[in-house]
Formats: structure tokens, sequence, C-alpha cells
């Protein structure tokens, strides 16, 4: 029998959803399209060109797989771009989601490493909400432990990202309490 998550997936991937998330800094911005290449999912830098806006990349995972939902999050801080694909089956189970890290050199953006939760299990939806600033990121599994929810804070050394803290519900009640779905650094 097929997830709830990936059937609902299933039914919006005849679009590609363009702009389901977006982020934009220091005059970059970037636009998740997760339902492109049905569900494989795609994100887009642009940059501003005078007054229009001018297409950078297009990055994808080479790794992705039909309804993985890759852009369904998407964070930009300097030359750093985070991209969510909460749907992808990871080694942790069905659904246990991957987030991604590209970073820039020049115009080329180029996929530094993917990460996934080490205690992740089916239906978490890792990558479900992705923020950065700077060398930290954090990650959200909105399906984490029944819905309770959990948040994932990495750190960067060089070019290595390794978990710092996990951060989870407190007194969260689960079934559905979507805790990780929405993040925003400051």
């Amino acid at each position: 029998m097929e997830s709830t998550g990936r059937s609902h997936l299933r039914r919006h991937c005849i679009a590609d959803s363009f702009g389901t998330a977006v982020a934009m800094n220091g005059g970059m911005i970037v636009v998740g399209a997760p339902g492109k290449n049905t569900g494989h999912g795609a994100a887009y830098v642009f940059t501003p060109t005078g007054s229009t806006w001018t297409q950078q990349a297009e990055l994808t995972a080479p790794d992705g797989a039909n309804y993985d939902a890759f852009g369904s999050a998407v964070a930009l801080s300097g030359g750093t771009a985070v991209i969510g694909a909460p749907s992808r089956n990871a080694g942790n189970g069905r659904l246990s989601g991957a987030a991604y890290v590209f970073t820039q050199t020049g115009g080329t953006w180029n996929q530094q490493t993917e990460l996934t939760a080490a205690d992740g299990a089916t239906n978490n939806f890792f990558g479900s909400a992705v923020a950065v600033n700077g060398d930290t990121l954090v990650v959200g599994a909105n399906g984490w432990n029944d819905y309770r929810g959990s948040a994932y804070i990495f750190g960067r050394s060089g070019t290595a990202w390794s978990l710092a803290s996990e951060v989870t519900s407190p007194g969260g009640q689960g079934s559905r309490n979507r805790r990780g779905r929405a993040l925003r650094p400051d």
C-alpha cells in the first residue's frame, strides 16, 4: 500500500509546482519546483540583471527519484543553498527525507552534501523545512515520532556538515502536531 504523503504528491506532480518554496538573500533568490520531472523536483537560482531576474542555475538531486519532492523547502545564505526533499526514500525508510546542500563558486553551483537524519524513520519527512545562516543549518522533520516533529541543527567546518543538536517537540501531542514545518533563521 502506498503511503498518504506519496500519493498526495503523485496527484500534484502533473505540474512543476514552481514557487512552492522561495528564499532570498543578498541579491539572489531560489525557487522550488517539487513537481518537476514527475516529482524528482528542482530548485532554480535567479540573480538580478537590471530590472529583470535571470536564471543562474537549475539545481537537482543527482540521485533523485520520482516523487522525492526536491524543492519543497528552500533556503539561501550567501553562496549556500539548501533544498529539502521530504519525500525521498533515504536509507532510513520510505519518506524519511533528505536535505541537499549546494555551494556557489563564481556562477557555478555544486552539491556539497546530502543530509539525512541518523535517527530517521519511515514518514519522518526530513527536509520538510530548511533554514541556513552562514555555517549553521536547520532541517525540519515534521513527521518524526508520529508527527511530534523535530528540528536538526548542523554546523559546517570547512566543507563538512555535522549534526550539532536536535530539538524535539516539548510535550508534543503527536498525530499531526506538525512541528518543524517552517523555519527562519535570524
